[in-house]
């Protein structure tokens, strides 16, 4: 109950490495779910494919988190785009124009690899 949003996203880090599925990792999207959007590129890359490896993508605490992800899509660099896993773009990109702006950033980048 007391942990700050910071403490939260490396306890998500923590529990995806682990591989730790357990309940009240809800709760953690919960208290998360304001932060969303204050989080740098990196972060959220990084526990968008946290909450996709352990499965959380379907609760309804994960909704903020697409909301976040869709929006910072168009302005994601290479770097941070390329370290999305594909089980985060089927998990969390499940909105056909979130998925839209995905392939579109995608045939974006590809031209400058």
């Amino acid at each position: 109950q007391d942990l700050r949003p910071h403490q939260c996203f490396f306890l998500l880090q923590a529990m995806s490495r682990l591989r730790i599925k357990h309940a009240k990792a809800a709760l953690v999207l919960q208290r998360l779910s304001l932060a969303w959007r204050g989080l740098p590129p990196k972060k959220l890359v990084q526990a968008a494919n946290a909450v996709a490896k352990l499965d959380l993508g379907g609760n309804l605490w994960a909704k903020p988190l697409k909301l976040a992800l869709g929006r910072t899509l168009p302005q994601l660099r290479w770097k941070h785009f390329m370290n999305l896993k594909a089980i985060a773009v089927m998990e969390l990109l499940d909105d056909p124009e979130a998925m839209r702006d995905y392939l579109v950033r995608a045939s974006e980048l590809g031209a400058y690899v």
